[in-house]
Formats: C-alpha cells, sequence, structure tokens
C-alpha cells in the first residue's frame, strides 16, 4: 500500500520505510511457511498475490465496497477449506 502510493502519487509516504523494512520480510516469511507447511501451493500463492494487487487498485479506484467484497470471499473461502479438511478426516 505504501509503496503503491509513493509511486502513484509520486509523493512519500509516512509508512513506505516501515512498510520495506518490517511487513515485507515478515511477509517473505509467512509465505515460506505457509509454502512449507503445505497450507498453498506456489500456483494458488501467485494467484493469491495477484488477487491482494487487484484489491488494493480496485480500493483505490472504486472505494471501499472491494475490501467489503475481498473480505467475504476470504472468508468464505477459509470455511469451505476447513469443511472440506473436516469431512476428509
Amino acid at each position: 500500500f505504501h509503496l503503491g502510493g509513493t509511486l502513484v502519487f509520486r509523493d512519500f509516504s509516512p509508512g513506505l520505510i516501515t512498510a520495506m523494512l518490517l511487513y515485507v520480510p515478515v511477509n517473505v516469511l509467512i509465505m515460506r511457511s505457509a509454502l512449507a507447511e503445505g497450507w498453498v501451493s506456489v500456483r494458488i500463492l501467485w494467484m493469491l498475490f495477484v488477487a491482494g494487487g487487484a484489491l488494493f487498485w480496485g480500493f483505490e479506484v472504486i472505494g471501499p465496497l472491494v475490501l467489503l467484497v475481498g473480505v467475504t470471499v476470504t472468508w468464505l473461502w477459509v470455511l469451505v477449506s476447513a469443511r472440506k479438511e473436516r469431512v476428509s478426516t
């Protein structure tokens, strides 16, 4: 978000340094752990990356409704995945 805002508006975003030094490394660790533990495949991880980028740009262009839809779809995905795992166990 902060890097995107800095690039789009050509103005420094106060959270840019924190985002680059904290959020990026933490998210890389989370991605590595999710892959190692089999929570996601590389293909799904790329799809999530693209979906996250689309949500960001959709929010910038359309507004908060995009985030509401994104969060709702995410919760539905989690619930369906949990149900599938519970049924298969």
